[in-house]
């Protein structure tokens, strides 16, 4: 699967961060693993760099500045190496809200 960067706020090479894969209805995030397979943690500020008028669905709100985000674990080997996610980092797959866009 390929995928194109979005966006995130920790600079280059830095993450969290967005990706584009190439179905237009999903996006990933890469966030930080919480222990929870196919769930990862980023903060309110990540989806700020998404498309404008890009549809997320609901997040869990930690009450910590961060949202957790559930979705399908991305192991597909050509994404992971575009996105050389570091250890303590995982990224998940989300479909986006219907209209989205």
């Amino acid at each position: 699967m390929r995928v194109t960067f979005i966006g995130g706020g920790s600079g280059d090479g830095g993450s969290p961060r967005l990706w584009q894969p190439d179905d237009q209805q999903r996006i990933v995030i890469q966030g930080y693993r919480t222990g929870e397979d196919a769930c990862v943690e980023i903060p309110h500020e990540l989806l700020s760099f998404a498309v404008p008028g890009t549809r997320f669905p609901a997040f869990e709100d930690t009450g910590c500045g961060t949202y957790l985000v559930r979705g399908d674990l991305v192991d597909d080997a050509e994404a992971l190496e575009i996105m050389n996610i570091p250890g303590h980092e995982a990224a998940v797959e989300i479909a986006l809200v219907q209209g989205a866009r």
